[in-house]
């Protein structure tokens, strides 16, 4: 629902950033749809998350995905420096 929902307001958005990253941070990584990661990618970049960002690096790289794994890992040291993200840059 908050899929559906998030560009109608912020909360909703935040809403759908942080249980996005959630399922972004599964062990193993879960089986998602391409269309489902380009709308959170597209949601993260809007509202530049380095959460979100940082959660969906560690997706791509535990999915194998390493080219975009380095890009999100430099998009959330640029919004928002941590240590585990520059662990996975």
């Amino acid at each position: 629902i908050a899929a559906k929902w998030e560009a109608e307001s912020a909360e909703v958005r935040s809403l759908f950033l942080g249980l996005g990253a959630a399922r972004l941070s599964m062990d193993p990584p879960p089986d998602l749809t391409r269309d489902y990661v380009a709308k959170l990618a597209n949601a993260i970049e809007q509202t530049q998350s380095g959460d979100g960002a940082q959660a969906l690096a560690w997706y791509h790289y535990n999915t194998k995905s390493f080219d975009d794994a380095q890009h999100w890992f430099r998009q959330a040291m640029d919004w928002q420096p941590q240590d585990t993200t520059a662990l996975g840059l």
